[in-house]
């Protein structure tokens, strides 16, 4: 290589190089996050893609336990509502297959601040599924004893 070539070759990196730091981290995360917050401002259930094949677990029955079941089965998914209830469980799914006929949604007892309900719960399960591939932890954990 010529001293020419080698020249013109080191002033164009120097000058990718200034290009990249005037450009600087936080003005890269301020555009992601500018396009980001866009996109959610807008954002609706009907914008979930397809789950089809894949097993969702929300917990809580009611209020947003309950819609994000709901959107998961609209989007074909297969829906596992988990809650200390079976009655408000039982409730929750036959709401999702009155919106869903064609819906696959069961109820699972849970109760999050009881280890040991955690750990039935996840024994049925792994004895049911093959896999868990969405986690949707919305319920609250209630602890009764705590002062």
């Amino acid at each position: 290589m010529n001293q020419l070539s080698e020249t013109t070759g080191e002033h164009r990196t120097r000058s990718v190089l200034h290009d990249l730091q005037a450009i600087s981290a936080p003005t890269l995360c301020a555009d992601k996050n500018e396009e980001r917050s866009r996109m959610l401002k807008n954002w609706i259930s009907r914008d979930v893609p397809s789950q089809c094949g894949r097993t969702a677990i929300v917990t809580g029955t009611d209020g947003l336990g309950f819609e994000s079941a709901l959107a998961f089965a609209r989007a074909g998914g297969d829906v596992i509502v988990a809650g200390r209830n079976p009655a408000r469980g039982a409730e929750a799914v036959a709401r999702i297959r009155k919106s869903i006929p064609s819906a696959t949604v069961a109820f699972e007892l849970l109760d999050l601040g009881d280890l040991a309900s955690i750990a039935a719960c996840g024994d049925r399960l792994n004895a049911k599924r093959e896999s868990i591939d969405v986690l949707i932890n919305n319920a609250g954990v209630n602890d009764a004893a705590a002062p």
